[in-house]
């Protein structure tokens, strides 16, 4: 049997180019260069050993002489072995070439990056209730300072009191397990939003828009969905994991979680998903039936701005907008004009005027 042999006796680290020579049940292993017969072995008592997911192919070796290997590169010569014994028909495996070994650890990282991936579209439900509430609070009084620098905070006692009488119920009915702060900040801009830690902002304009104290009331309801699901948190962690992730697979290097506490960042990384908004309506919705107040607030306060807006903006943003389309939510959240006002009149002209 002719062909690229090596024999290894284990006694030494060196090896030899050999040639087989077969018959009456017995391999002949002699030295190609002298003609020298180095061992013999029994066919009965050849074994394959080795492991093909990290080497090209199977080497030989006579059972119970410690650490002899034949190792037999040429393939022609693989398949006359395999032909003396079924048990050797393992040494006529194809070779791994080098790209399909490529290919492989390509494939093995694509599903490693996956299962992953998941862990960090998943994890973030679990593990954002879970975090420290210190850690929380730091986050969104963080963002809230540079967020409303150079803002007043608008705290007149009679706006302040009044506000009280809306938030309070809400809270109770969340079950939120930590304290809510609600604090308005005289600005131009219509909106509200909550950061971590139980901190929810409202502007002062969105109160000037509002038509009575169900549309403010169905406003903060849906924030404080957004406490009550962590949803703040969860994008938060959401982002980091992805971060973390990114850098593994690129080989960057992690700064931590500090490099992201920056205002401007978080409140993009902060902002709320499709899916998001629209389980906070439905919990504020929820919140609005448990504190016996009317639910219609959050339909026609949506359908009040996408008329003043022109249209719909969300609709018209498609795939790039954050938020569900504006008449996909008021038909979703329309209800009776039914149940009882947050607030009476009185109360509700001190909270208009809470920021003079």
């Amino acid at each position: 049997m002719a062909g690229t042999t090596r024999y290894y006796d284990g006694g030494i680290g060196e090896s030899w180019d050999v040639t087989l020579q077969s018959g009456a049940g017995v391999v002949a292993i002699v030295h190609a260069a002298s003609g020298r017969e180095l061992a013999r072995w029994p066919v009965a008592e050849i074994e394959l050993v080795g492991d093909l997911e990290t080497e090209p192919f199977h080497r030989l070796r006579r059972r119970g002489v410690r650490n002899a290997r034949l190792v037999i590169e040429d393939a022609g010569l693989r398949a006359s072995v395999a032909k003396l014994d079924p048990r050797l028909a393992g040494l006529v495996q194809p070779e791994r070439t080098q790209p399909s070994r490529l290919l492989m650890w390509a494939a093995s990282l694509v599903i490693l990056v996956g299962l992953a991936w998941q862990i960090v579209e998943r994890a973030p439900e679990y593990v954002a209730p879970l975090m420290p509430q210190s850690f929380q609070v730091a986050i969104g009084e963080d963002v809230y300072r540079q967020f409303t620098a150079g803002s007043r905070e608008c705290r007149s006692p009679e706006g302040l009191a009044a506000l009280k009488r809306i938030t309070e119920p809400l809270a109770a009915a969340s079950g939120y397990a930590h304290p809510i702060r609600v604090t308005v900040v005289s600005s131009p801009m219509v909106n509200a939003f909550a950061l971590p830690g139980g901190r929810v902002v409202v502007f002062s304009k969105l109160i000037d828009e509002a038509s009575g104290p169900h549309e403010l009331a169905a406003v903060l309801a849906h924030e404080f969905g957004h406490l009550v699901k962590y949803h703040s948190m969860r994008a938060l962690v959401r982002h980091f994991g992805t971060d973390q992730l990114l850098k593994i697979v690129t080989g960057g290097v992690s700064g931590g979680v500090g490099n992201v506490i920056d205002a401007a960042e978080l409140l993009l990384i902060l902002r709320h998903g499709r899916e998001a908004e629209r389980e906070a309506d439905a919990v504020g919705l929820e919140l609005l039936a448990k504190a016996g107040w009317r639910q219609d607030g959050l339909a026609t306060f949506f359908g009040r701005m996408m008329k003043d807006a022109g249209g719909d903006s969300a609709k018209r943003a498609g795939i790039f907008s954050t938020h569900p389309p504006t008449e996909e939510r008021i038909k979703v959240t329309t209800r009776p004009p039914t149940g009882a006002m947050p607030l009476n009149d009185v109360e509700w002209k001190a909270l208009k005027a809470i920021c003079r």
